[in-house]
C-alpha cells in the first residue's frame, strides 16, 4: 500500500547534493552500496559482533573524535550531571557511541528491507511507543519548527515526526560530499515522506515552510564553525548556531523537541515530543539566550538514554578562546 500523498508541499523540492564526483567517488558509493545490502541482510546477533569490531577501530582510526568523546562525557556525566564515572566506564560509552552509530545507520535499511521502504505512516507507528504532551499535540499539522539532536535513532525520528502528524516535513541538511551518496541519501529520506533543504540558504525557505503550515526539522547539537556564539551546555561554553536563535525568534512559532529511543525490542522506538518552546519564550531574547533555552532542553533529551547519544561531536573545542 502506498503512503497517503502530502496535500501540499509549500517550498518545492530543492537539491541537496555533495560536489564530490569522479571515479574515486563512484568507488566510494559502490562501496557503501554493498555494505547496506550485506548488513541489512545479517541476523541481530551478527551485526551486535560487526558494531563492537567497528567501534575498536573506529576509537583508534578517529582519534581526534574520539578524544573529544571523553571531555565531552566528562563535563556532560561528571562535572554537570554529578555521575561520577570511572575512567573505564567512560571508556565504555565512547566505545558505545561508536556503536549506536553503526547500528543507526543500518536500522534503516533493516527496518525497509522487513517492513518495505514504502511503509505508510500507520504500519510504522505500529513500531512506536508514542508519547506527545498537550502542547506538542497542539503544534500538529501546524506550522511549527521541530528540534532535535544526535540522541535515539535520529535517522528513523524525521520518519517518526513525519507519521505522527508533523508534516508536511522538511529537513534542514548537510549532504555528504560525495555526490552520488548524497544523490541516493535525499531519493531515500524523499520517499519516506520528508524533503530536504539545503543547509545553505535554508533560512530563505524556512517562513515559507512555516506559514504554509510545515514542520521544519533542525538538528542543533553540532559544533558551529561559522560565526558562532557561546551558550552553556552541560554547564560549559559550547560553540552554538548563531542563525538557528534569530530564526526561532523571527518565525514566531511552537519550537517542539523530539527524540526516537531505540528499545530492546528489535527495530521499535520509543518517541517522545514533550518539551515545547511557544513564541513568548522566546519573544526579545538574544540568540545567546535562545540557544542556552534549546540547549537545557536538548541535555533533558540526551540524559534520558547517555548511552544512545553520539558523543562524539567535538563540543567545546574553540569555545574558550
Amino acid at each position: 500500500m502506498d503512503k497517503p500523498a502530502i496535500a501540499e508541499w509549500p517550498v518545492p523540492v530543492q537539491v541537496v547534493e555533495g560536489d564530490q564526483k569522479g571515479l574515486m567517488a563512484d568507488a566510494q558509493f559502490g562501496l557503501y552500496q554493498l555494505a547496506m545490502s550485506v548488513f541489512g541482510r545479517l541476523p541481530k546477533f551478527v551485526l551486535n559482533v560487526l558494531g563492537k569490531f567497528f567501534a575498536q577501530v573506529g576509537k583508534r582510526v578517529d582519534r581526534g573524535h574520539a578524544h573529544a568523546a571523553r571531555v565531552f562525557l566528562k563535563q556532560a556525566l561528571n562535572e554537570h550531571a554529578g555521575m561520577a564515572l570511572s575512567d573505564r566506564e567512560v571508556e565504555r560509552r565512547v566505545t558505545r557511541a561508536y556503536e549506536h552509530l553503526f547500528h543507526v545507520a543500518i536500522d534503516t535499511r533493516r527496518f525497509d528491507r522487513r517492513f518495505g521502504a514504502q511503509c505508510t505512516p500507520e504500519g510504522l507507528l505500529e513500531r512506536v511507543d508514542v508519547h506527545l504532551s498537550a502542547a506538542a499535540e497542539a503544534a500538529l499539522g501546524k506550522g511549527c519548527v521541530v528540534v532535535s539532536g544526535h540522541c535515539g535513532d535520529w535517522e528513523m525520528a524525521a520518519r517518526i515526526v513525519s507519521a505522527v502528524g508533523f508534516r508536511p516535513l522538511y529537513i534542514i541538511s548537510k549532504p555528504p560530499r560525495n555526490h552520488p551518496l548524497s544523490v541516493e541519501l535525499q531519493r531515500l529520506r524523499e520517499s519516506w515522506g520528508q524533503r530536504l533543504l539545503p543547509r545553505r540558504g535554508a533560512m530563505q525557505f524556512a517562513s515559507e515552510v512555516v506559514q504554509g503550515g510545515g514542520a521544519l526539522g533542525m538538528l542543533l547539537d553540532q559544533r558551529a564553525r561559522k560565526r558562532p556564539i557561546m551558550a552553556p551546555f552541560f554547564g560549559r561554553n559550547a560553540r552554538c548556531d548563531r542563525s538557528a536563535g534569530v530564526l526561532l525568534r523571527r518565525l514566531r512559532c511552537p519550537v517542539v523537541f523530539v527524540a526516537a529511543y531505540k528499545t530492546s525490542d528489535d527495530l521499535r522506538w520509543r518517541f517522545h515530543a514533550q518539551d515545547v518552546l511557544l513564541p513568548g519564550d522566546v519573544a526579545g531574547k538574544s540568540p545567546e539566550e535562545i540557544s542556552a533555552d534549546v540547549n537545557q532542553k536538548l541535555e533533558s533529551m540526551i540524559l534520558e538514554e547517555p548511552d544512545q547519544y553520539f558523543w562524539l561531536h567535538d563540543r567545546y573545542r574553540g569555545a574558550d578562546e
